[in-house]
């Protein structure tokens, strides 16, 4: 016995033309890390805004920017809190 599929959730779209499964796609790919180029796809950001925005979440432990940790030279992005960023579910 087949098990029943559940009926797809509605597609939002954005002004862009891009619907928020395709732009969330990039974080539930990836695992619990972003690299830049995703979080400028996702946010419609510069890189070196991204960049600039991972630093002050670095230097401010948190208290602003994008959620992101350095990894050696790295900086990568953290997919959990920027899914609820991208979503509008950021708690205080």
């Amino acid at each position: 016995m087949r098990p029943q599929r559940i009926a797809d959730p509605p597609r939002f779209i954005s002004e862009a033309g891009e619907s928020e499964e395709n732009r969330m796609s990039a974080i539930t790919d990836n695992g619990p890390f972003l690299c830049v180029e995703e979080v400028v796809r996702l946010f419609k950001i510069s890189r070196t805004k991204a960049y600039k925005e991972a630093q002050l979440y670095i230097e401010t432990a948190g208290k602003a920017g994008i959620p992101a940790v350095r990894i050696g030279r790295s900086i990568r992005f953290l997919s959990e809190p920027i899914e609820r960023m991208a979503s509008g579910r950021v708690s205080a």
